[in-house]
């Protein structure tokens, strides 16, 4: 039904897909729950994500339905991200996802979703940016904690390889 409304709109060549769990793509089961990516910028770099169902990844489905429960900007946590695996470059990456409703405004409890904005974040174009800006003599770190362990997303050389925990924060209020 998706991929025939995506065809009358224009989008002839869009097929909806799921990532396997072994960094490809299978086709979407009938029962299974659907948050496909129909627009993405830029694209001559994402040009495989248009039709990818998103809720098939179970970080990005957990944090699909905090946002679609109101629960504002919400976060996975880091994992390998499948396009960049598709070109031949594993990568991992963060997804943040926000409701909107039908009036453009995030959604809320208030408003019914039509549908969800992303944004991704990959963790080496962000560790780069991060460090072209660090004053000099400062080490860098990056950890994201799991369960009671933290894992090292990105480090430098004298960072510890573990952190004690601390608690985190994977949801922005709603505005």
């Amino acid at each position: 039904r998706f991929e025939a409304r995506a065809h009358a709109e224009g989008f002839s060549g869009l097929r909806v897909m799921s990532a396997d769990g072994r960094g490809g793509l299978r086709s979407v089961r009938p029962d299974e729950p659907l948050a496909v990516i129909r627009f993405v910028e830029p694209l001559a770099q994402n040009r495989l994500a248009p039709g990818i169902n998103s809720r098939a990844n179970p970080m990005a489905a957990a944090a699909i339905e905090r946002a679609l429960a109101g629960h504002g900007v919400s976060a996975t946590s880091s994992f390998p991200l499948l396009l960049p695996a598709a070109f031949g470059a594993p990568e991992s990456g963060v997804v943040l996802y926000r409701a909107v409703s039908a009036s453009r405004a995030p959604a809320s409890d208030d408003a019914k979703a039509r549908g969800l904005v992303f944004a991704t974040i990959r963790v080496s174009q962000m560790w780069q940016a991060v460090l072209a800006s660090r004053p000099a003599g400062v080490v860098l770190c990056l950890f994201e904690p799991r369960g009671s362990d933290s894992v090292v997303l990105a480090a430098e050389p004298g960072c510890p390889t573990r952190l004690p925990m601390y608690p985190a924060v994977s949801e922005l209020p709603p505005d």
